[in-house]
């Protein structure tokens, strides 16, 4: 049953975050508030979809998450073995740096930011906030 609840709202984050999608191109006139909520609604069907997830330490990158034109980057949740703290790789709106959840710790090393910045383009916010919180 809890499996059918995570995959029920993943489907609902996907079809409310992807209502406006065109190909694999952001849409030229999206900005502000609608921007930011598509953004968030992709994070809550990403985070929802591997909250249960046990890690092995490595940080996760879904390409073009939930069929949006967003990659998402899941680090693993600090004093936990499951679970991932998901970020925008290269946000559209502000705030540059979009995290859920919200003030979750989380690991990384500057050697795993940089095998995530190989996979996907990280903004430059992005990866000043990843190396800020790396561990050495």
């Amino acid at each position: 049953m809890k499996k059918l609840v995570h995959v029920l709202l993943s489907v609902a984050a996907m079809v409310v975050g992807c209502s406006d999608r065109q190909g694999d191109q952001p849409h030229p006139t999206r900005s502000g508030e609608m921007a930011t909520k598509r953004e968030y609604s992709v994070l809550e069907g990403v985070e929802s979809q591997e909250r249960s997830r046990v890690h092995a330490g490595a940080p996760l990158v879904r390409k073009h998450a939930l069929g949006s034109e967003y990659d998402a980057v899941g680090l693993p949740s600090k004093g936990s073995d499951h679970g991932y703290v998901w970020i925008i790789a290269n946000s559209d709106t502000l705030p540059d740096v979009k995290v859920l959840p919200e003030d979750a710790l989380f690991t990384v090393t500057p050697s795993q930011v940089a095998d995530v910045a190989k996979q996907v383009v990280l903004s430059q916010e992005v990866q000043d906030y990843l190396n800020a919180h790396a561990t050495k």
